[in-house]
């Protein structure tokens, strides 16, 4: 529990410091996004939408894994 705490507090300090606001992802982010499947998840660098650029240097890393339900694990957000 105390990783996913430093990670949330990590997560949210690089957006604070990037300085704009997250918005919901704009539909030209996945043109930009790269993913890989690992065996049993889905490896995503996903660049994330601000309020202020449809594509912003702030990359999600995460991995979704092929289970029922579907999870997404967030590994980092930071700039690219």
């Amino acid at each position: 529990m105390k990783l996913v705490l430093l990670t949330a507090n990590a997560i949210a300090e690089s957006v604070s410091a990037y300085g704009d606001r997250l918005a919901p992802p704009h539909r030209s982010t996945w043109g930009y996004a790269v993913y890989r499947w690992m065996g049993d998840y889905w490896q995503m660098l996903v660049d994330l939408t601000t309020e202020g650029e449809e594509v912003s240097d702030l990359t999600l890393h995460a991995k979704l894994h092929d289970t029922e339900p579907p999870t997404l694990e967030i590994e980092s957000v930071h700039v690219a």
